[in-house]
């Protein structure tokens, strides 16, 4: 059998064992987070989406709070976020659960505006001594994006 015929046929059994055998034994669950659009507006040319997601434990111990897609020339350029960390071993045992609004603002969190690249899912931009207000936010990225 040829090379190339016989590295198709690994990958098709590699892909019968993976897809059939782990995907009969693993649990998956899906937390569906809901966000509503709460801005649009322009820096120079960059023109900016807000989004605004309910806090909800992710499964990787995060609160995704914020998102703003950055389009330039109705093509979507970049993407930045505001995530919340907290205590990973206490974020694990609440996964999928909503938190309070004041959860957030008192409790000793740590909340990052970060951009996913390419290269880096999660590259830090900056990190808040405290809880943002989103007109903060807001001025950080615009700040941001002018430069």
């Amino acid at each position: 059998m040829g090379f190339i015929k016989k590295a198709f046929c690994l990958k098709i059994i590699a892909f019968m064992c993976l897809g059939f055998s782990c995907a009969s034994t693993q649990k998956t669950t899906q937390i569906k987070v809901e966000f509503k659009k709460i801005d649009h507006f322009f820096v120079g040319d960059w023109e900016v989406g807000a989004l605004e997601y309910e806090p909800v434990i992710r499964a990787e111990g995060s609160i995704l709070r914020y998102q703003f897609p950055v389009y330039k020339e109705g093509k979507r350029v970049r993407d930045f976020y505001v995530y919340v960390y907290g205590n990973p071993n206490e974020f694990a045992l609440f996964k999928g659960q909503k938190v309070s609004p004041s959860f957030l603002e008192n409790s000793n969190l740590l909340w990052l505006l970060e951009e996913k690249t390419d290269k880096e899912p999660h590259l830090i931009i900056k990190k808040f001594e405290k809880v943002p207000t989103y007109q903060q936010i807001k001025s950080d990225l615009s700040l941001l994006l002018s430069r």
